[in-house]
């Protein structure tokens, strides 16, 4: 049933139980979420550069596998400055070199420490084994303001955060339903929202604290598509299942889920479960990854991101305005606003 929070008002006692039973699930699954996602952070294959070659290589990269517990993924790479390059493009976290006197690791100091620490701690254990030290240095170092990494996270759950309030606050004021009419006025009133939230919300990271560095309109651009994509989604969800349906769905979606998949303190590496699987998927997730990289890794590109989020916002308008013309053909009962 899709309810809305109009036909809520006067409801019997049971519809008010189903929505307090339904907001109790979302509270109970938010605590899961965030306790199952984010509470025990160990690495599962963090790519790493062992730079060798000949015959030996296949050896060294089974020692690292096995000295890591299988926490790292090492490749093979023939010079260290190919793997240097792999490193400031965000596809291995560090790159390991053994020598006969010593053993050199250079390390990505961002997205996030933990990333540095789970190959000093490992790739020492092994330098250890051989009787020799281990030299780390550290490239892409994290923003001394952000010495965490939870900057960028923060950044895109406040875009996410915005985007199902504005989006949930028009479906609430001017319905669900919209006609073609209606949803030509309401998409360019979120596309101005969610332009504002961008441009000040990077500004606010990058220029006014300096917590962040990289270019603010690239990540403006990046905020601007997350909070467009979010409240349409909203809207769509909304159109779907009701007012108070839909909301409710937004919130599983981008808070429940989204939110602990896009990793806070943690890279993607660190996660398990659905909340890796959906790693990169959702918004929240996605924008998080295009932010850390616009600051650390910009060559690295944020592509793939910026595809995943345009997908979102196609499927919701795709549902928007197959709602519209629905509404226009007169097939459903009409709503205040349009």
């Amino acid at each position: 049933m899709a309810w809305s929070w109009r036909e809520l008002q006067g409801s019997p006692p049971v519809v008010m139980a189903g929505l307090f039973v339904g907001i109790l699930v979302l509270e109970l699954a938010f605590i899961a979420s965030y306790v199952g996602g984010l509470s025990q952070p160990t690495a599962h294959d963090l790519p790493v550069a062992v730079v060798t070659s000949g015959p030996a290589a296949a050896t060294l990269v089974s020692r690292v596998d096995t000295a890591s517990g299988h926490q790292l993924a090492a490749s093979v790479y023939p010079t260290m400055a190919a793997a240097d390059r792999a490193i400031r493009t965000g596809r291995v976290a560090g790159a390991f070199r053994p020598g006969s006197a010593a053993d050199t690791l250079v390390a990505a100091g961002a997205p996030t420490p933990l990333g540095k620490e789970t190959l000093v701690g490992v790739l020492s254990r092994l330098a250890s084994a051989e009787g020799v030290p281990l030299h780390t240095r550290v490239i892409r170092p994290l923003s001394t303001r952000d010495p965490e990494g939870l900057a960028s996270f923060y950044l895109a759950v406040g875009w996410a955060v915005g985007g199902y309030l504005i989006g949930s606050l028009l479906g609430l004021a001017r319905g669900s339903t919209p006609t073609w009419r209606g949803l030509a006025a309401r998409v360019p009133a979120l596309l101005l929202y969610a332009a504002a939230s961008g441009i000040v919300g990077a500004a606010i990271l990058t220029d006014f604290l300096g917590v962040l560095p990289g270019s603010p309109w690239a990540m403006a651009g990046v905020g601007t598509l997350t909070v467009l994509a979010v409240s349409l989604t909203t809207g769509a969800l909304q159109r779907v299942f009701g007012e108070a349906g839909g909301t409710g769905l937004a919130i599983g979606i981008f808070v429940v889920l989204g939110n602990p998949s896009a990793g806070g303190p943690f890279s993607r590496w660190f996660l398990t479960g659905i909340w890796r699987d959906s790693a990169g998927l959702i918004p929240t997730s996605a924008a998080t990854d295009a932010v850390r990289r616009l600051a650390y890794f910009p060559a690295a590109g944020v592509g793939s991101q910026l595809l995943v989020i345009g997908c979102w916002t196609a499927g919701a308008l795709a549902v928007l305005a197959a709602g519209a013309a629905v509404r226009s053909a007169g097939g459903e009962r009409r709503t205040p606003g349009g």
